[in-house]
Order: structure tokens, then sequence, then C-alpha cells
């Protein structure tokens, strides 16, 4: 993705029209619902990818973003996923 097109990707992602209670339930709550939703996101690596940065940077892991829980995200920290993955042009701060 250029650029110039990281700065809006938000405006494609799938979940804009559903509720945010669904990728953020409570803390035993289910993610199956916004699992699908992000699925079929054309901007989800960059969501996942700028949640990582976010995460490895100390920022708190809620909510269901990029397709994974915090619990998957934290998974791929710890493997050693960011930062050799992730650019930091990619977050919008």
């Amino acid at each position: 993705m250029p650029q110039t097109e990281l700065k809006n990707w938000r405006y494609d992602a799938k979940c804009i029209p559903y509720p945010p209670g669904i990728f953020f339930p409570p803390q035993s709550g289910d993610y199956h619902a916004a699992r699908l939703v992000c699925m079929e996101c054309p901007v989800r690596v960059v969501c996942l990818e700028q949640q990582l940065l976010l995460e490895y940077r100390g920022e708190e892991a809620y909510g269901m973003l990029g397709g994974k829980t915090p619990r998957e995200r934290r998974q791929m920290l710890r493997a050693g996923w960011a930062p050799v993955h992730i650019t930091d042009r990619r977050v919008q701060q």
C-alpha cells in the first residue's frame, strides 16, 4: 500500500458500520462476530500492524483489532513478530 494511502486506511475498514461493542466485549466476551468482520476486511493487515506496533511501544491491548484478540497479539509480540515486520510510517498518532 503506498504511503499516501496509509493515512486513510481506516476509511476502508469493514468495521465502520458495526457497533464498537462487538470488537471490545467484556473481559470474558465472545470475539466470534468481530473475527468474522475482520476476516473480510481489506485493511486487516494494516490494522493489525498498527496495533502491534502500539502494543510493542507499551500501549494497552484491548479488543479485536486486525483480526486478532489481545491474547493473540501478545503471543505474536512475545514470538518476536514486531518490530521486524512493522514500520513506523504506518502508525498515525
